[in-house]
């Protein structure tokens, strides 16, 4: 999204939202972004307390933010021969949890990001290999990782 600076002020030139399918993984522990088809969990949700005292006149009860848990997120690609970079990376958290920093960036149109979600202490727990299957017709073998992390940050670069 291209942004104006008029009279002082921030004004956007554009009434589109960002398209979703243009986008890159980077994980700390791979040099370069990488390219996956799909990416799904970004969520992160704020769980409250209800409490009420018994000194209270109030007919309703108090409610006090509590933990935020995040759900973990998916990464979805489809298999390169030779590739075996994330089955290792899972495999390399197997005995002991190595977290990483992973960032998802939503480009633009150039290829450079826009906003950006960074996932702290990111840790492999699950990696799935898709269905193979002689009798189904088209369609890339895919693999799904699995990361579980700490903190969720969003970097709105404009």
């Amino acid at each position: 999204m291209a942004l104006n600076y008029q009279s002082g002020g921030l004004i956007q030139d554009s009434n589109w939202p960002m398209p979703a399918f243009y986008f890159q993984v980077k994980i700390d522990k791979f040099p370069d972004a990488l390219g996956f088809q799909k990416v799904t969990g970004l969520e992160a949700k704020t769980n409250f307390v209800s409490y009420s005292h018994g000194n209270s006149s109030q007919s309703y009860d108090y409610n006090i933010p509590g933990r935020t848990v995040f759900t973990d997120v998916t990464l979805e690609k489809g298999i390169f021969s030779g590739d075996t970079d994330l089955f290792q990376w899972w495999k390399n958290n197997l005995s002991e949890a190595k977290p990483s920093k992973v960032q998802i960036d939503l480009l633009n149109e150039d290829g450079d990001a826009e906003m950006s979600w960074v996932l702290d202490n990111a840790i492999p727990v699950q990696i799935t290999f898709g269905e193979l299957d002689s009798q189904k017709k088209g369609g890339p073998a895919i693999e799904k990782l699995i990361i579980k992390y700490s903190n969720l940050e969003i970097i709105s670069l404009y």
